[in-house]
């Protein structure tokens, strides 16, 4: 595990099954119907289990780029933070940003995200580093005070893991 400072709050990146970790709340991939199944939303919202799934749908469609927050149902975090269409680099930017918005409005101290952009959109694990970092950073810098004092990053595959690791600490 690798931890960073960035602004108030502690940045560690692990390899791991995102379902099994602890924290306020799970960022989950989604579309603007909140029923994409398949990557990364297919396993959170396997684990979540049938209640999210039918609390996603009766939420309705969303905007591009916004979140939606639901319960957790069967894992070990408070919330669900269903991020839409989180697609491309600026996309990805600007998703990290309102979760950490939706974090900070619900008093959400510590929130995990899965190696956004490195599925289907794949950005690869250097711009999704990249894209994540800066979202954390612009948020930190554009808020003067926030209540999230923990942010996790979680790598599934090994490869994914290794190139965060190598480029979390490059100059």
């Amino acid at each position: 595990m690798y931890k960073v400072k960035i602004g108030k709050s502690i940045l560690d990146v692990k390899k791991g099954d995102i379902t099994k970790e602890t924290a306020d709340a799970i960022v989950n991939l989604n579309n603007k119907r909140l029923d994409y199944d398949s990557g990364i939303s297919k396993t959170i919202l396997a684990a979540a289990g049938d209640s999210i799934r039918e609390e996603c749908i009766r939420s309705g469609k969303q905007p591009h780029g916004d979140v939606v927050v639901t319960g957790a149902g069967n894992l070990r975090y408070h919330r669900i933070i269903h991020l839409i269409d989180a697609v491309n680099t600026v996309k990805i930017v600007a998703g990290v940003k309102e979760v950490l918005k939706a974090c900070d409005q619900h008093n959400l101290r510590s929130v995990t995200f899965p190696a956004i952009g490195t599925g289907k959109a794949a950005i690869g694990a250097k711009n999704s580093l990249e894209c994540i970092l800066t979202g954390i950073e612009e948020y930190a810098l554009g808020t003067a005070t926030s209540c999230i004092s923990q942010i996790h990053i979680i790598a599934y595959k090994e490869n994914i893991y290794q190139e965060y690791e190598v480029n979390l600490y490059l100059p």
